[in-house]
């Protein structure tokens, strides 16, 4: 009896311990990502784009990781708006600046609903509060999407995003 409580003592030590240390160095976080997008688009009436987007990364080591979106976004003017699926995939290189706060950059690709396939450039920075398994990011994404479709008139669209991700580590 007093060796089966000692093993699970050890199990419960051992676990808590990598649990504790997963939250320093996460593999995974999922979370979300609204943002607001400038365009040049002019087809719409309205330069102004919005969106939210589930977000997932992938740590590959302390220093590289993938970033995977998909959500919506929303074009046009308030009367007539267009919602419509987008997603992304971007490599990312991560900067310690000092504890749980980091800068990255990375580059990567994107699809919208529209047959558009596109270029994403990708800058911000993040904080996880220490002891807490959540990460918070401000970023912004340059993105060149080129139009696939024939009926199209204008094949080549800029926009520029500002994010906000709020994101759970595991």
């Amino acid at each position: 009896m007093i060796y089966k409580r000692h093993v699970l003592i050890f199990a419960v030590l051992v676990l808590a311990i990598n649990t504790t240390q997963s939250q320093e160095f996460s593999r995974h976080t999922l979370g979300v990502r609204p943002e607001f997008l400038i365009s040049n688009h002019d087809n719409y009436n309205d330069p102004n784009i919005a969106g939210i987007g589930i977000s997932y990364q992938l740590r590959i080591n302390s220093k590289n990781r993938l970033e995977f979106d998909t959500g919506l976004r929303v074009y046009g003017s308030e009367f007539i708006p267009t919602v419509g699926l987008m997603a992304t995939g971007i490599y990312q290189r991560v900067f310690p600046i000092y504890n749980n706060f980091n800068w990255y950059l990375g580059i990567g690709g994107g699809a919208l609903f529209n047959a558009n396939l596109g270029i994403i450039a990708d800058g911000g920075i993040e904080y996880s509060p220490n002891k807490s398994p959540i990460q918070i990011s401000l970023n912004i994404r340059p993105e060149i999407f080129f139009s696939t479709d024939n009926k199209s008139t204008d094949s080549t669209y800029f926009y520029t995003g500002f994010g906000l991700g709020i994101r759970y580590q595991f």
